[in-house]
Formats: C-alpha cells, structure tokens, sequence
C-alpha cells in the first residue's frame, strides 16, 4: 500500500483514488 500511495502524488497533485486515477488515465473512456 506505501508503494501505491508514493506513486499517487508522483503523477498526480490530487490525493484521488484508484478509480479516479483510471478515469484520469483513460481519457478516451470519458469521451466515449
């Protein structure tokens, strides 16, 4: 779980959850 939460804030400024970092790295998906 350290890993995870280390990585968040790498590529990411928001502390947001799993499925909002999906949403965020698939765009395509919220144009669809």
């Amino acid at each position: 779980m350290r890993d995870i939460e280390g990585v968040r804030p790498h590529y990411m400024h928001a502390p947001i959850t799993k499925e909002g970092q999906l949403q965020k790295h698939v765009p395509y998906r919220q144009e669809s």
